[in-house]
This record gives C-alpha cells, sequence and structure tokens, in this order.
C-alpha cells in the first residue's frame, strides 16, 4: 500500500473488538466526509454537522449502557438463541452485533436481512425467542419495521403465541416493546 490510516484504537481488553470496529468505523466515515468535501458534494456547514454529530457519540454509547439497558440485558441472560435483523447497513451492524453477542456470551445468534425473517427463517424462532432490529437509518426505518419487523413479529407471534421482545435500535435510542 503507499498510504496507511492508523486508527490508534489501542490494544484490545476483551476477545471482542469492539473499540477497534468503533474505531474503523470512525475512521471510514471521516475518509468520507473528506472524500464529500474534496469532490463538492457537502457544504462546509453539512461538514460542520456531520462532525458535531460524531463528537456526540460518546455520550450516546454512555446513554445505551444506562443501567436501564443492562437490565434489559439480564432479562435475556438465560436465552439459548438470540436473532438480530437490520435492512442495508444495518444488517451489516446486525451481523457484528450478532458476532459480539457470540463472542462474549456463547449464546447462539445469528443475523438476517430484515425482508428476509419471514422466508423460512421465523420457524427457527421458538416461544421466547428474543428478536432484535436495528434501524439507525431513518429513510428505512418506517420500511424496516412494515416489512422485516411488523410482519414477522405477527407471524411468529401467530405461530408461537408470544415473542419475549421486539426491540428497534434507532437514532433515538431504543425503544423495547414486550409482544
Amino acid at each position: 500500500a503507499d498510504k496507511v490510516m492508523y486508527t490508534w484504537a489501542g490494544p484490545e481488553i476483551a476477545v471482542a473488538t469492539t473499540k477497534a470496529y468503533s474505531a474503523q468505523l470512525v475512521a471510514q466515515y471521516l475518509l468520507a466526509i473528506k472524500f464529500a468535501q474534496v469532490r463538492g458534494k457537502v457544504t462546509e456547514a453539512e461538514v460542520g454537522e456531520m462532525l458535531r454529530d460524531l463528537k456526540k457519540l460518546p455520550d450516546q454509547v454512555e446513554m445505551l449502557l444506562s443501567h436501564k439497558e443492562k437490565k434489559f440485558a439480564n432479562r435475556f441472560i438465560a436465552a439459548k438463541d438470540i436473532f438480530f435483523i437490520g435492512r442495508g447497513i444495518d444488517y451489516a451492524i446486525s451481523m457484528e452485533g450478532s458476532l459480539k453477542l457470540k463472542e462474549i456470551s456463547y449464546i447462539h445468534s445469528e443475523a438476517y436481512a430484515a425482508g428476509e425473517l419471514k422466508h423460512g427463517t421465523i420457524s427457527l424462532i421458538e416461544d421466547g425467542t428474543p428478536v432484535v432490529a436495528v434501524a439507525t437509518q431513518d429513510a428505512l426505518l418506517k420500511k424496516t419495521i412494515s416489512y422485516g419487523w411488523t410482519s414477522a413479529m405477527q407471524q411468529a407471534t401467530v405461530q408461537l403465541g408470544k415473542i419475549a421482545v421486539q426491540a428497534i435500535v434507532n437514532t433515538m435510542g431504543v425503544n423495547a416493546m414486550a409482544a
């Protein structure tokens, strides 16, 4: 390679390389902003807004790791399977979340594209199986909920009578509802 971009994330303490993954995402985001700037696709005001949003990440992560979410996690500590769904980039985030869960908890976890859950995969969901929908893109939130989430959850509820959790992780935080 002619050029190298170091993330300087530091040593990882646990098996799951959350810090390295997060540092790589931020580095790619900054690189994308720079490319957009050079190509004249974003204004200085937009760049400023994106950078301000980026600086909010530590507080947003802290909020997600608050006591409320720890109680949420403790509710499913005995789960033997957990499924993640997402659409577009949220599918990639779902795969990473599923991987992290497997690495840390040794709970079986799989990630599926939101629209695919209803095509056969729904048969893997047993009574009480947690399903987490990741929807960070406001533009796809409605589609993810309507096609990948609500439809699949309704089908699962009809088949099983009860689903342990319905959670949507979006730009506003985590909303959880028991089915």
